[in-house]
């Protein structure tokens, strides 16, 4: 997903949070991506068979994410539209509650 999701520094300044340590920034790189990763895969596992679920973990396990794209993209074609959405909601809760909103995650 993160060819979906560029979480950068670029990111992480249009967030207000140019301010933070590299330490930091990696802390909330990280965070944000884990929101953001969660996010997606409850939403996209709405309404699968258990068994494209199960698959779908799966690949989640493996150290390749490739095979997860290939899987989303078969299976899930607006898998990229819901990528957004989940982005837009973390990027708004961010900005609206900044650190606070970070430190919950």
């Amino acid at each position: 997903m993160n060819d979906l999701a560029n979480i950068d520094d670029k990111f992480l300044d249009s967030l207000g949070l140019s301010h933070l340590s590299e330490e930091e920034k990696q802390e909330v790189t990280d965070k944000i991506q884990t929101a953001l990763e969660t996010r997606v895969a409850i939403k996209i596992t709405q309404g699968l068979a258990e068994s494209q679920v199960n698959e779908f973990n799966n690949l989640l396990s493996g150290e390749d994410p490739q095979p997860v794209m290939d899987w989303m993209e078969k299976f899930i074609p607006n898998y990229r539209d819901i990528v957004k959405a989940e982005l837009d909601g973390v990027v708004d809760q961010v900005k609206h509650n900044n650190l606070s909103f970070i430190q919950r995650l």
